[in-house]
């Protein structure tokens, strides 16, 4: 069975001059361990059909599919208790602007010690330790100065690098990258970085050593790392 399988995938939008469809009939399917890049232009959809499966979307948002199962679970039929003990735990998303997705009132260990604290139980207090792990394992230096830094006190790149650690933070089976190397690719001398950041959600493994899949929008990783 497919760790997730999503057919007939359509969005709608209500607006004032009536209903706009988003996404018209997608359809996916993954196994553990695979990499799938989404290809569109501008505007055509990718990230809303994300947003969709992680329930994101606004109420303005209508979504219907034939299915959408994740892990044996039916994800049009769960109820708000139920999809947020699955997502951010096992269906975890990088978001396309790092620097506006992270809250601006909270310090960094603050922001992923919740996400641990939410699925795992225990005070975030009780996690600064995982959090240094986490922070070193997605290659941010001296991170224990950096646990009680701000978003604004932090670069895109390292901004970036938070969001990849909150993603992996409780290991998840399905991983979303939405255009995850935006940030490190504005600056001209980032090349490097912006090399690294994506790839770096997809090395971080889970402890039982079975890769994640992923879902990718990143124009280096659909054509360096994808399967199809």
């Amino acid at each position: 069975m497919a760790l997730l399988e999503i057919t007939n995938l359509t969005v709608e939008f209500a607006t004032a001059h009536g209903s706009l469809k988003a996404v018209d009939q997608v359809s996916l399917s993954l196994d553990a361990g695979d990499i799938v890049a989404i290809v569109g232009e501008s505007g055509s959809g990718k990230s809303v059909a994300m947003l969709a499966l992680m329930g994101l979307l606004p109420w303005t948002a209508t979504i219907t599919a034939d299915q959408m199962n994740f892990d044996g679970k039916d994800l049009l039929t769960l109820n708000d208790k139920q999809r947020r003990a699955i997502i951010g735990k096992d269906i975890s998303m990088i978001f396309q602007e790092p620097m506006t997705s992270l809250n601006p009132c909270f310090s960094v260990e603050y922001q992923i010690s919740e996400v641990l604290a939410q699925h795992f139980g225990g005070n975030r207090s009780s996690h600064k330790g995982k959090v240094i792990e986490l922070l070193t394992k997605v290659g941010i230096p001296a991170p224990e100065t950096r646990l009680k830094a701000y978003p604004h006190q932090l670069s895109g790149g390292m901004s970036q690098r938070v969001m990849i650690a909150m993603m992996i933070a409780c290991e998840p089976k399905l991983s979303l990258l939405d255009k995850s190397s935006t940030c490190t690719q504005r600056a001209p001398c980032a090349a490097p970085a912006a090399r690294a950041a994506p790839g770096t959600a997809l090395r971080c493994a889970p402890a039982s050593g079975e890769p994640p899949a992923a879902v990718t929008h990143d124009s280096m990783q659909r054509f360096c790392q994808s399967e199809r």
